[in-house]
């Protein structure tokens, strides 16, 4: 109930502030993200793209579905691949249900999905940064792509666009020969991943503060007005102060 109202505090006052946050005050604000583990994101990376690429497919026939025929555009899909890729988005929570696995040191590192949805840490903030990367660089070729495939067959030609591509298709398109994410790299002898536990949301009331301020800020910037930034009265946080790997 203390942190309720603290937080109700911390909206009104803190939200018009986002973009002059004090640095001291930066370990407390809502939606900080963990550094992702560079060491091993080359050997999740195949995986990660091929997961995420299955996901953009889904979502865009999804959305496909719902809206009358004909009214999925290019803008449409792009709207989707913006949003695969952010883990405190309803299309990017995909993300928090991975756990990478690695047996012993030397093997290969694997995904392993869990059936709720959990914390983003470390690991799935490693599969985020693989995602973004691809579909940053890609995004243009993915939404020609998809748009191609789902859109009227008689709108832009006389035959039927739909049907050269399938799921398996675009996937290795994405992930072999444009990213070159794929074929996966094997992890060298010795090779440690430096594991943590997967864990599912346990701070509600955090959970749904992140998520409402995606959305606020998701609305800001289709409204090209100002974003913000909440704080949580609580503190610091989960995630402590970990050195990036790349640094």
């Amino acid at each position: 109930m203390m942190r309720s109202a603290l937080w109700l505090l911390a909206l009104r006052f803190h939200a018009a502030f986002a973009n002059n946050l004090p640095p001291e005050m930066m370990s407390s604000a809502v939606g900080k993200k963990p550094t992702r583990l560079a060491k091993s994101e080359p050997y999740i990376k195949c995986d990660t793209c091929k997961i995420a690429a299955r996901e953009a497919w889904t979502q865009v026939e999804a959305k496909a579905k719902r809206l009358p025929a004909g009214k999925l555009g290019e803008v449409e899909v792009g709207e989707v691949l913006d949003s695969l890729c952010d883990s405190d988005d309803d299309l990017g929570e995909w993300l928090t249900f991975y756990d990478v696995v690695q047996k012993e040191d030397g093997d290969v590192l694997t995904l392993d999905k869990k059936d709720s949805v959990g914390e983003c840490r470390r690991e799935c903030n490693t599969m985020v940064h693989i995602c973004r990367a691809v579909f940053d660089e890609y995004r243009e070729d993915m939404t020609e792509m998809l748009f191609k495939h789902y859109r009227p067959a008689d709108s832009h030609s006389k035959s039927p666009s739909k049907g050269k591509l399938n799921e398996e298709k675009f996937v290795s398109r994405v992930c072999t020969k444009l990213s070159k994410s794929c074929p996966a790299k094997t992890p060298p002898k010795g090779f440690k991943h430096k594991d943590e536990h997967w864990v599912p949301v346990f701070d509600e009331e955090g959970y749904k503060m992140r998520r409402m301020q995606h959305a606020i800020n998701k609305a800001a910037k289709e409204g090209g007005t100002q974003p913000v930034q909440f704080l949580d009265p609580m503190g610091a946080g989960m995630f402590g102060n970990e050195d990036d790997e790349d640094l």
